[in-house]
């Protein structure tokens, strides 16, 4: 699991590994404008 810019969303990221994106989080830490997706990595 990693938490990463929403930039980086549906982008397959570690050979050998099968990923699944969560949707968009905007503004959710205070006092900031970023917005993260959560990926999931599975081992295949």
């Amino acid at each position: 699991m990693a938490i990463l810019p929403a930039s980086m969303r549906g982008k397959d990221l570690l050979e050998g590994w099968e990923g699944e994106w969560s949707g968009v989080f905007s503004n959710e830490f205070a006092g900031t404008g970023v917005s993260v997706a959560i990926y999931a990595a599975t081992r295949l």
